[in-house]
């Protein structure tokens, strides 16, 4: 399958139809991909920006960095996770909206 024949032909068929609907959601497909492409190069890029920092040892060991984030975050994040961090999460955005509680 030659790409560049394949898309000819679709931009060819494309001009011939006139429902607007489908024209949209075409587009809304075409918006899609793109942005899905665009994502992909992005994390593609952050991947070889973190390995290329590992070959020069610039990160930082896991255990390291979860002994912090346990000691900053202690009394927080328990055991049951998710819970306790949207209760505290609740009670700071309560006090950020009526500081005099």
């Amino acid at each position: 399958m030659d790409l560049q024949v394949e898309k000819a032909a679709i931009i060819k068929r494309l001009e011939m139809v006139n429902d607007e609907s489908l024209i949209k959601t075409f587009k809304s497909l075409l918006d899609y991909a793109l942005k899905s492409e665009e994502k992909d190069k992005l994390l593609e890029s952050s991947i070889d920006k973190g390995l290329a920092q590992s070959a020069k040892e610039e990160g930082r060991a896991h255990d390291v960095v979860m002994e912090e984030m346990r000691e900053k975050y202690k009394g927080v994040i328990t055991l049951d996770g998710q819970r306790s961090l949207k209760i505290h999460l609740m009670k700071t955005l309560s006090t950020c909206q009526n500081p005099g509680i």
